[in-house]
Order: structure tokens, then C-alpha cells, then sequence
């Protein structure tokens, strides 16, 4: 009879941590993919757009927008306004500030596989209905290739700068 007990504790312990692990799938959009909670809802718009959310309402938090470019003959991606949120000089990081928007000051960081990655977060907004909402954004780039996430959270979502900083560890760039 004891080793039943033993069996079933296992059993148990063993279904509170796999209810516990965070499961990902693989979003991918033209030359990035990146991970994304499994229980969000993905709907590509494209091959270079993706909105995913894990809100049961309609336009309410969180959600991500993604949007990409892959330079080719037509399209240079940055020289065709697939540019940054705010730009990185004085006047972008100024223009960025006065939205609320500080992270890590728009400066772009070179990461070791090349990928060029920057962060936006902004201050939290209440909405008519008294309900927080803070967005970020971030914009990953190598080689020309360009992919911009906003993601948008409700008070009791995962904050925007964990999200993205997840996501970014995530990415992967072909």
C-alpha cells in the first residue's frame, strides 16, 4: 500500500510542475522567429505581419504586433520608411521622451549574433474605463532585414519590459 502512496505524491508533484511550465510556440515571420506563450492566439495577416493575443475581450491587452521586411531589389526596408518608432538621434529620443517613452533610450545595442536590437517602454495610461495599459516596442535589425513588436499589457499582464526582453532572447534571425 506504501509505495502506491509514494506512486500517487509522484504523480501529483508531477502534474503541478508541468501545469506550471510556461509552454511557447514558435511565431515566425519572413527572416525572424521568436517564442510566444502558447496560449495566445496567433493570426498571421500576411507573410510579414502577425497579431497575437491572450485577452479574452475584444481590443483589450495583452497583444503583440509584429511586422517585418526582408531587403530585395524592390524594397530596402529602412530607406522606404520601415524605420524605427522614433529616430536615434536627439530629436527621435526627444519625440520618444514626450510620449512617455524611455527604455533604454532608443540607443541601439549590437548583440553576438549580430542582431541589432533597441527598446522602447513607455509610461503607464489609464483609460477612460480606469483600466492601465503600458506599451513598448522593439526593433530588431541585421543585415537590412528589419522586424518592429509592439506589444501592449493590462495591469495584470506580464509587464513590457520582461515580455520583450523574453522575446528578444528568444529571436532567432535567418
Amino acid at each position: 500500500m506504501r509505495p502506491r502512496l509514494i506512486d500517487i505524491i509522484c504523480v501529483l508533484i508531477l502534474l503541478a510542475l508541468y501545469s506550471g511550465t510556461a509552454h511557447a510556440r514558435e511565431a515566425t515571420i519572413l527572416a525572424f522567429s521568436f517564442q510566444l506563450p502558447d496560449s495566445w492566439t496567433l493570426v498571421a495577416n500576411g507573410p510579414d505581419k502577425l497579431f497575437a493575443t491572450a485577452a479574452t475581450q475584444a481590443n483589450r491587452p495583452p497583444y503583440v504586433l509584429a511586422e517585418a521586411c526582408v531587403p530585395s531589389p524592390k524594397s530596402q526596408c529602412l530607406e522606404e520608411g520601415f524605420r524605427r518608432p522614433f529616430g536615434e538621434d536627439e530629436q527621435g529620443i526627444k519625440a520618444a521622451r514626450s510620449l512617455g517613452c524611455y527604455g533604454i533610450n532608443g540607443i541601439p545595442i549590437k548583440r553576438k549574433d549580430a542582431v541589432t536590437q533597441t527598446h522602447w517602454i513607455c509610461s503607464t495610461v489609464v483609460g477612460p474605463d480606469n483600466s492601465e495599459v503600458t506599451a513598448g516596442f522593439s526593433f530588431f535589425q541585421i543585415r537590412g532585414a528589419v522586424l518592429r513588436v509592439s506589444y501592449l499589457a493590462g495591469a495584470n499582464d506580464q509587464d513590457v519590459r520582461s515580455f520583450l526582453d523574453e522575446l528578444g532572447r528568444s529571436l532567432k534571425a535567418q
